[in-house]
């Protein structure tokens, strides 16, 4: 049986699963990502390349989904590439971020797609119009926000099955098309993210303090690192083995 994993970025999130699934016999698992994807033992790897795009004179609304069509062009060559050589996947195991998946239903009409569903966007309760420090979005911000659904609905309504990793995340998406998706929790190594782990608590504080600078750059850090801190004492304490900050 053949095994089709498609992310832009893969392995990603389906690194264990890609390499655990090659182990079984009769197995054979093929990837398709961008041309800076890693490659995985024993996995197919079908690298495609996106040139640079001028997309400036597509309106504001649609220059993502310009942009994700032009990648679903890509995909469906790599697609194509996979099938000469007499890999037939029955099932696709694909992220609907890019745009990825806007051609592999016709790529691949007979087998069994799952879309990993990460997140969808909303102009009120997420990741926008929630911090009183910034000015709140336009209309027209928001409905420019809302747009970049438009791939990710087109996958999720065209997949057999579709997963997400918590159940916030399942939340975010239109509850017409939450039943379709199932949680499947992306699980934790215990090995390395465990007390007294030094490489561990190096690589869980590095991790931690980067995406703090990412998200609050040019702001205020003692802030964000306090509100993260206390946020998360149970993932502080549970990697570090030292107790939660005092709040």
């Amino acid at each position: 049986m053949d095994i089709l994993f498609v992310h832009n970025n893969f392995p990603a999130q389906f690194r264990n699963l890609a390499a655990t699934l090659t182990l079984y016999p009769g197995i054979r698992v093929g990837a398709i990502g961008s041309r800076g994807s890693s490659d995985v033992e024993r996995v197919r790897l079908q690298r495609y390349s996106l040139e640079a795009t001028d997309v400036a004179e597509t309106h504001p609304f649609a220059r993502r989904f310009d942009l994700e069509c032009r990648r679903a062009e890509q995909i469906l060559y790599a697609a194509t590439a996979f099938t000469k050589q007499g890999f037939a996947p029955k099932t696709v195991i694909a992220h609907c971020g890019w745009g990825e998946t806007l051609p592999l239903r016709e790529a691949f009409p007979h087998a069994r797609i799952i879309t990993y569903c990460e997140f969808y966007y909303r102009s009120q309760g997420q990741d926008v119009n929630f911090d009183p420090e910034f000015g709140s979005l336009g209309v027209d911000a928001c409905v420019g926000l809302q747009l970049k659904n438009a791939a990710t609905l087109l996958s999720v309504i065209e997949s057999d099955d579709g997963i997400a990793p918590t159940l916030w995340q399942k939340s975010t998406y239109p509850a017409e098309l939450q039943s379709k998706i199932s949680v499947l929790h992306e699980g934790v190594d215990t090995g390395m993210a465990t007390p007294g782990n030094t490489g561990s608590q190096r690589r869980a504080h590095a991790c931690k303090r980067s995406a703090i600078d990412a998200r609050y750059r040019g702001r205020d850090v003692r802030r964000a690192q306090f509100g993260a801190s206390t946020r998360i004492p149970y993932l502080h304490a549970r990697l570090t083995a030292d107790p939660p900050p005092a709040a």
